[in-house]
């Protein structure tokens, strides 16, 4: 019977994030489909007219989510029964703008989305760009640590380690965001003066892998 030995290797990086990725949700209601749409082609349109002087191209403005729903509202009438009263159209715009992490230039574009009028739901996070480079240090890591483990065991159990006969490695989600949030009122962000300075924590990625080597003596 074949002698083998399995051990699983972690590995462990951490990196200060040099990304911001910025999502923005637009919104607009009305009773009209068509002016409904129009508001939010409006709006788009002032967001990447504001993004523009601040040095975007338009295109770098991504969308992400597009969905138009009906809006109603519960009312009892005049025998007291619970009706549902027609308030709109519902246009929701998601959109997406990455940039590299600066301080000034994170302020510069949260300035200029709330002078844009726009009022868009915000929710900023930090990232890496570079996650293949992130990924390839964890897994080299990985290997290296289940092969020190696998020498250590074979050593203390007066074995040698032989040739690696296998690698089990199952692709996993990795979280590349930073813990840190990022909330501000909408007078915060027009005045850069208020602009709060901060340093985002750093991102840990983890990943493993089995690997399984023959056992000789």
């Amino acid at each position: 019977m074949d002698r083998k030995i399995t051990v699983k290797g972690t590995g462990q990086v951490s990196r200060k994030p040099d990304q911001v990725i910025l999502d923005l949700m637009l919104g607009s209601l009305d009773l009209s489909y068509q002016e409904a749409m129009n508001q939010a082609a409006v709006s788009v349109d002032q967001l990447k007219n504001t993004l523009k002087n601040a040095g975007f191209e338009p295109d770098q403005l991504k969308t992400t989510t597009f969905d138009v729903t009906t809006q109603y509202r519960s009312e009892r009438d005049s025998r007291d029964n619970y009706i549902q009263i027609f308030e709109g159209y519902r246009i929701s715009h998601g959109l997406q703008l990455e940039f590299v992490w600066e301080q000034e230039r994170l302020t510069t574009v949260l300035s200029a989305v709330a002078q844009s009028r726009t009022n868009p739901h915000l929710d900023i996070r930090f990232s890496i760009k570079d996650r293949n480079a992130v990924i390839d240090e964890v897994l080299i890591q990985a290997a290296q640590n289940a092969r020190s483990k696998a020498l250590v065991l074979a050593r203390a159990s007066g074995v040698e380690l032989g040739e690696l006969v296998e690698i089990d490695y199952t692709w996993s989600d990795v979280h590349f965001y930073s813990s840190t949030t990022y909330m501000a009122k909408q007078e915060m962000l027009m005045d850069r003066a208020m602009a709060p300075s901060i340093e985002p924590q750093d991102i840990s990625v983890s990943d493993s892998a089995e690997f399984i080597w023959e056992i000789k003596g």
